[in-house]
């Protein structure tokens, strides 16, 4: 069988659209809502109407791989706490609560004893959560609709990740079986060397070997797997947007997207927006100096984008903005230390490495080995620079970028040289550490969600481009990149292995749903400290959203 992208794109840009399609009937007053979905299905269409299909790409597939494909992905939503039959992260204990409030409460959720609302992403859960809500109003029972629920949202999940992967794979041009189970092998296991960290902690500062290897130091770059097993609402939604975003050649649909995004993972969005942005530059510029601006501008404002920027876009700010958390503001006590004078030293160089190798390229001063080399070489002095400065929170920064980003950056640099994807990713690599949004790194965590993703593609594609070096005889650097690369990848999947060893201690040990909390009601103080701050808006008939938009 053949599976295009034009075929794929109607399915991802449809789950995409659909939370935000049951938010605004589900929680908005029906004169509003209704529209505003209505609108939203014309924005779709126009989304999925207007491919060339010169731009089409496709791949031809077997259904028993097809069906493979399938099952590992189902396989993986299990292990990461999907359909509540095994064990799970920390973070279900409060998302297992919200989903369960989604199913009890009318939309949209209010706690009357509190005088509360629910206020989160939640997006993500909603269309499972219609079918478990359908479920308790017919039977009364709360067990019942969610066990539903649950295996509703674990068939969700395993439905956007199959998407995912496929759209990979034709993106990649993954014609091959080989190549087809390594994708799917390093999107499964692909993440920083957050055990280099953890090894040198334990080692040299005597910490106890953490079962969640990734907080190493005061950031992190969550894994695809830790962000499937703690954060899955946001981080599936996040893939699904920047695969499609790859695909997209113009600004037609970039709108869409993002707003669609925010239904699930406004901090992703984020991330994305990065990308976007500097791309609607980088087109504004080419067709500036062709003289065809006329067409980015009517590229920009299309239908697809315009529909969900008037509509759902206000929507979705007063909604987020009821937030408590968004209102209070980062609680002292847990704001990370930044420290500028450390990070405008790490831009300055960074920057001074870019226009090196740019200056070198049109100068044509090196072949490829040199510039490899001259990478080499300015990373190395920024390490010495860093050391010698000494302030932890320096030295922290530094080597965070170095081991979740800068790693897989510079051994794939040579192949991006020209490429903008390739400086988004690292400017916003560098960018994510620097804000603090939520109770904790929440907005490093999350808005890099894009940029790992956009990272493991880099690495997939030098591998399949010099992976036949491997088997040449003698010396040649795209041979020494692919055996650093490959053990960097290897480093990296610790972690994976370690939250999958995680699950599988816990769940022997008789531990499945952390779901401790049950309802946000419960726990819900009205103060302004805490974590459940994060997800309700306090005095909710105070808030223009509650006030004038929702039921």
């Amino acid at each position: 069988m053949t599976i295009s992208y034009l075929k794929l794109k109607k399915i991802a840009f449809f789950c995409l659209a659909l939370p935000s399609a049951v938010f605004a009937v589900g929680f908005l007053k029906w004169y509003i809502g209704i529209p505003l979905a209505l609108l939203l299905a014309v924005a779709y269409w126009f989304s999925v109407r207007d491919m060339k299909a010169e731009e089409d790409q496709s791949l031809r597939f077997s259904i028993p791989s097809l069906l493979i494909l399938i099952g590992v992905a189902t396989f993986w939503c299990y292990l990461g706490g999907l359909g509540n039959l095994y064990s799970q992260s920390d973070d279900w204990c409060a998302r297992n609560a919200i989903f369960r409030d989604l199913i009890r409460f009318e939309w949209p959720v209010i706690y009357q004893n509190k005088n509360a609302g629910l206020v989160y992403y939640i997006g993500y859960w909603l269309p499972s959560a219609l079918i478990g809500r359908g479920v308790y109003l017919v039977t009364d029972s709360v067990r019942v609709a969610f066990f539903v629920g649950n295996i509703a949202l674990w068939l969700w999940s395993v439905v956007c990740v199959t998407v995912v992967w496929l759209l990979l794979l034709v993106y990649l041009k993954a014609n091959k079986r080989p190549r087809m189970w390594l994708v799917v092998l390093i999107f499964i296991f692909f993440s920083g060397l957050d055990i280099v960290g953890t090894l040198y902690n334990t080692l040299f500062k005597h910490w106890r070997f953490p079962i969640h290897i990734e907080w190493w130091t005061s950031y992190q770059f969550s894994s695809m797997t830790t962000a499937l097993n703690w954060v899955f609402n946001q981080s599936i939604f996040a893939w699904l947007a920047t695969v499609c975003f790859l695909f997209e050649k113009r600004v037609r649909n970039y709108a869409f997207i993002i707003v669609c995004l925010l239904s699930s993972a406004p901090l992703p969005a984020v991330g994305l927006a990065i990308y976007m942005v500097g791309y609607a530059v980088y087109y504004l510029v080419g067709a500036i100096r062709k003289k065809e601006a006329g067409g980015f501008w009517r590229d920009v404002f299309t239908v697809q984008n315009i529909l969900p920027v008037l509509t759902f876009l206000p929507v979705y700010f007063l909604y987020y903005m009821s937030n408590l958390a968004v209102n209070v503001g980062q609680m002292h006590t847990v704001v990370l230390p930044r420290d500028w004078w450390g990070i405008a030293i790490v831009g300055t160089l960074t920057l001074a490495a870019v226009i090196l190798a740019w200056v070198f390229r049109e100068k044509k001063l090196l072949t490829a080995r040199p510039k490899v080399w001259i990478t080499i070489i300015v990373f190395l002095a920024l390490t010495v620079v860093m050391m010698l400065l000494r302030p932890t929170v320096r030295i922290q920064y530094f080597l965070f970028l170095l081991m979740e980003a800068g790693v897989f950056l510079f051994l794939v640099w040579q192949d991006h040289e020209n490429d903008l994807l390739f400086y988004l990713t690292w400017i916003a690599a560098f960018l994510c550490p620097l804000i603090t949004v939520g109770t904790a790194g929440d907005f490093c965590m999350r808005a890099s969600i894009p940029v790992v993703f956009v990272m493991m593609v880099m690495c997939i594609r030098y591998l399949f481009d010099h992976g036949a070096s491997l088997g040449e005889k003698g010396f040649s650097v795209q041979k020494l990149l692919c055996i650093l690369l490959i053990i960097a990848l290897v480093l990296g999947a610790v972690t994976p292995i370690v939250e999958f060893w995680r699950g599988v201690r816990d769940f022997a040990q008789g531990k499945r749903a952390f779901d401790w909390i049950y309802t946000m009601e419960r726990i819900f103080t009205g103060e302004k400290v805490g974590t459940d701050r994060n997800f309700i808006a306090n005095d909710y008939k105070s808030h223009f959203f509650f006030r004038y938009l929702a039921k």
